[in-house]
């Protein structure tokens, strides 16, 4: 992949690598979804929203990451998928507060629960598809030596 030369804070020259950011940042959002789906009612501390939400967004830049690979039919099933997601949410929450309680829907989050299984898989297949989520399987062979 394409780069640009640099110099770190020791003046010794390195090279940036668009793909390896690529992969960090793929890492980073699949890791989010994971320790998300812990406690998907829980609030995040670090972006201040609902962790089920913060697995909706991460799976969304998930596939911005892939979209300039995706065919035209891969984008608008993303882009349903996106929507299908937020609207759930507004139209059926998990959860409501009455009174300083929280009252939990079993049924909005049992729902949601299977909706974000879906989109994970779904966002999986596209990044699978495109080879943005694993190593080739030469690569895992080597890595194996």
């Amino acid at each position: 992949m394409g780069g640009y030369e640099d110099y770190d804070d020791y003046g010794q020259k390195s090279r940036f690598n668009a793909g390896v950011a690529q992969t960090e940042r793929i890492d980073s959002l699949q890791r989010a979804i994971i320790t998300s789906k812990f406690d998907l009612l829980g609030m995040n501390p670090d972006t201040e929203s609902y962790n089920y939400e913060v697995v909706i967004i991460a799976n969304e830049l998930l596939i911005n990451e892939a979209w300039a690979k995706m065919s035209k039919e891969e984008r608008e099933l993303a882009e349903r998928t996106r929507k299908a997601a937020r609207n759930y949410v507004t139209a059926f929450p998990p959860f409501k507060i009455m009174n300083g309680e929280i009252k939990v829907n079993r049924d909005n989050y049992t729902k949601l629960v299977e909706l974000l299984d879906f989109y994970e898989k779904f966002t999986k297949r596209i990044l699978d598809a495109h080879d943005l989520n694993n190593p080739s399987r030469e690569e895992d062979d080597e890595d194996s030596l």
